[in-house]
Parts: C-alpha cells; sequence; structure tokens
C-alpha cells in the first residue's frame, strides 16, 4: 500500500529524494489553489494559506517506511513540521508544514535544490521566478551605497532600525499577499528613506531614493530587470505621498513602511493601507509592540551583514 505525498521544497530533488526514500516513485505535478509558498525564519519552504494565490508540487507514492524515513527528516517528533493532508489533483495527498511561519531567509543551498529540482520537475518558469525572489536581496555593496550616503544619525527614526522593522512588516505582508516580490520588498526597506535630509517630512527624499535605485540599476548593483527596477523606483519616488495601490508590490511597500509609524506612537489609517494583509489584527499588534520598542532586528541586520556598532545605533 502506497500513499501519495505532495512535495513543494527541496523534496522536489530527485537525486535528494533518491537518498531519502529510494522507494518512492514520482506521480506527477499538482497545482494547489490557496497557498503561498515562503522560505521561514528556520531557513526553510512551509505553504501560508493565502487566497487568490496558488503553490506548484509533485506528488510521491511513499511506503510505509519512505513515510517513516521523511518524518525523520522533516523532524514531526521534535515539532519542526507537521503532517496534514490536503486534496492534491486526483486524491488528497500527505504534507509537511512548518511550525515556524514567520518569513526568513533561506540556508545556504537550500533555495537552490528547490529551484533546481523545480525546473527539473518541469515547474513554469515564471513559478520558479516566484520562489527565487525569496532569497536575500541587499547584498554589502547596497548596504555599503545606503550607508555611505546617509546624512542622518544612524540611531534616529529614520535610520537602519527602521529600515529593519520596515522589511520585517514587509517581508510578512509578502508572505500573506498574492503576486507581491518580496525581494522588492527587501530592497525599498533598505532605499526608501536613505537619502533623506532630514528627520521631518522632507518633500522629495522619495524622489532621491529612486533617483539612487536607478542609478545602482544602471550599475548592475540591484540584479534586477528593468520592469523590476523601475517597480522598486516607482515605491520609493511614491512612499510619501499617502497614495494606496493595488498593485501588491507597491501596496506591500507603503503598507510596511506605515505600519512602522507606530515608532512615533502613530496607528495607521485603515483607509490608507493598500493590502487586506495589513488590516490584520495580529500583524498591525506585532508592527505596533516592534516600534513602541524601537527594536533592532538582529536576525534580520546580521542578513544584511548590518552588525556590531552600525547595529547598536540603529535600534
Amino acid at each position: 500500500m502506497r500513499r501519495r505525498y505532495l512535495a513543494y521544497g527541496s523534496n522536489l530533488c530527485a537525486e535528494q529524494m533518491r537518498q531519502r526514500c529510494p522507494a518512492a516513485e514520482p506521480a506527477g505535478l499538482v497545482r494547489l489553489e490557496g497557498w503561498r509558498f515562503i522560505i521561514n525564519r528556520e531557513g526553510f519552504a512551509t505553504l501560508l494559506p493565502c487566497p487568490g494565490d496558488h503553490a506548484h508540487g509533485l506528488v510521491w507514492h511513499l511506503t510505509v517506511a519512505c513515510e517513516a524515513a521523511l518524518d525523520g527528516y522533516e523532524g514531526v517528533a521534535t515539532g519542526e513540521y507537521r503532517k496534514a493532508e490536503l486534496p492534491a489533483g486526483a486524491a488528497p495527498a500527505l504534507i509537511y508544514f512548518a511550525a515556524e511561519e514567520r518569513p526568513g531567509y533561506p540556508r545556504p543551498g537550500y533555495l537552490e535544490r528547490i529551484l533546481r529540482g523545480g525546473a527539473e520537475q518541469g515547474l513554469p518558469r515564471d513559478y520558479l521566478a516566484q520562489l527565487g525572489a525569496w532569497a536575500g536581496a541587499v547584498t554589502p555593496a547596497l548596504l555599503h551605497r545606503a550607508l555611505a550616503g546617509y546624512r542622518l544619525p544612524l540611531g534616529g527614526i529614520h535610520g537602519p532600525g527602521h529600515w529593519l522593522r520596515v522589511l520585517e512588516n514587509g517581508r510578512t505582508l509578502a508572505s500573506l499577499t498574492p503576486g507581491a516580490d518580496p525581494a522588492l520588498v527587501e530592497l525599498f526597506a533598505l532605499l526608501h528613506d536613505c537619502r533623506r535630509h532630514d528627520e521631518g517630512s522632507d518633500r522629495g527624499h522619495g524622489e532621491r531614493a529612486a533617483t539612487l535605485v536607478r542609478q545602482l540599476a544602471a550599475e548592475g548593483l540591484l540584479g534586477l530587470a528593468p520592469a523590476r527596477a523601475e517597480l522598486l523606483a516607482d515605491a520609493c519616488a511614491r512612499h510619501e505621498h499617502g497614495e494606496v495601490s493595488g498593485d501588491p508590490t507597491l501596496g506591500c511597500c507603503w503598507d510596511a513602511d506605515r505600519l512602522e509609524l507606530s515608532r512615533l506612537n502613530r496607528r495607521p489609517l485603515n483607509r490608507l493601507l493598500s493590502t487586506t494583509a495589513a488590516l490584520g489584527a495580529a500583524v498591525q499588534a506585532a508592527a505596533w509592540q516592534r516600534g513602541q520598542d524601537r527594536v533592532a532586528l538582529a536576525e534580520l541586520a546580521a542578513v544584511w551583514g548590518l552588525e556590531g556598532a552600525s547595529l547598536a545605533a540603529a535600534g
């Protein structure tokens, strides 16, 4: 008796499955409606419920021994992943969901294995591009450029501590918003306020950030196709104007920044939030507490390479 199992992460890779479950047999690709792929805070893949979005996976037929082996690899006994069943094509399938649902960054080599396995299995190219956007987008060169031109105190209300909290807000929103580009949301968090001249309203600081985006794109430092680079520039240029947008990426960028009004003891107006996710009580409560505490998020800072004295000043 074999059980159907749906792989959506590194078990898309046939070589890995041969090592873990030699008796497993592939049984075809399926599309899951209402789910969104993310990389969690532990650096591994999971799926989150997300109406309007979808995920792709590969069904394997497992023996009892295969399933027992996967339980071990997925850390079921220690609570890292839990088992469930979902409709998957012609019949239900076993699936593993991570206990950690906060978005994060992949462990070295992990996302590459997923993308390689997905390509080998024939997953759609546009879907693989969406998965690839969960890799880190900020490089040491980008961080250096952002900090080198920043005129204000690092510990001020628009400095790196703010950028990191916008990053946390933005990746949370992107994990819950169909079509949002987490790489652009991350780059927005770094760049949107990095060319401010003062801590007040500073009209035009968004346009200055957009100019920097275009310069970085022209120098090849962003690694973005022209359309994505221009969308990032647009997000930076317009974020100070109080607009809303139906574009999922713009909406996540602007909402991530507005949820950070908590550091100023202000709450965003719901009518000025673009995404459904930003209206969620839990999302707003978490963003409020981070901003009120002026927390410098060490885990995210480490991903950017923003540590030591710079991080101490960023809180």
